[in-house]
């Protein structure tokens, strides 16, 4: 987690986004040598971030795995950086759905992508 905190720092909207990155060859979890398999520094490599739509600056990041545990600790840490109410937008990783609802409660606008692809198909059906 970076050290510094931003006590102030007001944004609307605020985006998030994760993004794969791997370890060892570029090679996913599954395609992991069985040696290599639970070791540290092999394997899939997620990089979870928060960022301003407007200005670009990156209130909070974490480096970890694409799961639930990673998921509510980075939202908590984006929480703890924010002073009012934001606009988050996020991809249709299930894993926020739990993390933005527990961390943030009622006080966040939150929408996700896959929530918003599934609206427009039922609306055009």
């Amino acid at each position: 987690m970076p050290s510094i905190k931003i006590h102030t720092y007001r944004i609307y909207p605020a985006r998030l986004f994760n993004v794969m990155k791997y370890g060892h060859s570029v090679m996913p979890n599954k395609n992991l040598p069985e040696d290599k398999q639970g070791r540290l520094g092999y394997g899939d490599v997620w990089t979870w971030t928060a960022i301003d739509a407007d200005t670009k600056l990156v209130p909070s990041w974490l480096i970890g795995l694409r799961d639930a545990g990673y998921g509510f600790r980075f939202m908590r840490d984006l929480q703890s950086r924010l002073d009012n109410r934001v606009q988050l937008t996020t991809d249709g990783h299930k894993v926020y759905l739990n993390a933005v609802e527990d961390t943030f409660g009622a006080d966040i606008d939150y929408a996700g992508q896959a929530l918003w692809s599934r609206a427009r198909e039922r609306d055009t059906l």
